[in-house]
C-alpha cells in the first residue's frame, strides 16, 4: 500500500470545503483517507519544508471526492434498493 497527500472535497450540507490528507491507495486506485485534514508538521524545519513541498505537489492533482471514501453500512439494503428500481423500471 502506497499513500500520497492529495486535495479532498467534503461535502457538508449546501457548503464545499476542501482539505488535504493522507490518501493511501491499494492497487494504485485510492482506498481510504486519514478521518481529518492534515496539518504541515515537522520535526525540524527542514522536515517541516518537505512536507510542505509534498503538500503543494498535492494542488497539482485532480480533487478527490470524500464520498469515494464512505463505505455502505448496510451493502445488503443499498443491493435490494437498486434491484427493487430495476425491476419497477422494466415493469412500465
Amino acid at each position: 500500500m502506497s499513500w500520497n497527500y492529495r486535495v479532498v472535497k467534503h461535502s457538508y450540507k449546501d457548503e464545499e470545503v476542501f482539505q488535504i490528507h493522507e490518501v493511501y491507495y491499494k492497487n494504485g486506485q485510492p482506498e481510504m483517507i486519514t478521518e481529518n485534514g492534515i496539518a504541515p508538521f515537522g520535526e525540524d524545519f527542514k522536515d517541516l519544508s518537505d512536507t510542505m513541498i509534498y503538500m503543494m505537489q498535492a494542488l497539482t492533482k485532480p480533487v478527490l471526492d470524500a464520498k469515494i471514501f464512505e463505505k455502505d453500512p448496510d451493502p445488503k439494503k443499498t443491493i435490494d434498493q437498486t434491484l427493487g428500481m430495476l425491476k419497477n423500471n422494466t415493469l412500465k
